[in-house]
């Protein structure tokens, strides 16, 4: 989590402890592996290098703190900001999961909806 010097909050990373196993004939490593999950910044801090330091953040915990040398994560194949800032760090596409299901809100009733989401 990072907040500026007012308290305020400007974007965070998850850590999410639950193991991830690559699928049968998946590239990129059998797993399990740990997942660095829901990366988000405030809008009007975006483009600033603040989702940068809050991913290698989520890379050194998981390195030093958890013992482990490899970590994934999910992105939406259709978020294309959140795909290019990962390449750019490093991420590659390891496998796609096209059965996928994320939660969203809508008028206020929590819904589910297929997504397809890219491991890298």
């Amino acid at each position: 989590m990072a907040v500026d010097a007012d308290g305020e909050l400007m974007g965070c990373v998850g850590i999410n402890l639950a193991r991830l196993a690559a699928p049968e004939g998946a590239s990129g490593g059998e797993g399990p592996f740990v997942i660095v999950a829901n990366l988000a910044v405030d809008p009007s801090r975006r483009r600033k290098g603040l989702a940068k330091r809050l991913m290698a953040e989520a890379e050194q915990f998981v390195r030093e703190e958890l013992g482990e040398d490899d970590a994934v994560l999910l992105v939406d194949a259709s978020n294309t900001p959140a795909r290019r800032l990962y390449e750019r760090l490093g991420y590659k596409r390891r496998w796609a999961d096209a059965n996928a299901k994320t939660l969203s809100v809508r008028d206020g009733t929590v819904t589910s909806d297929s997504v397809k989401n890219l491991c890298m």
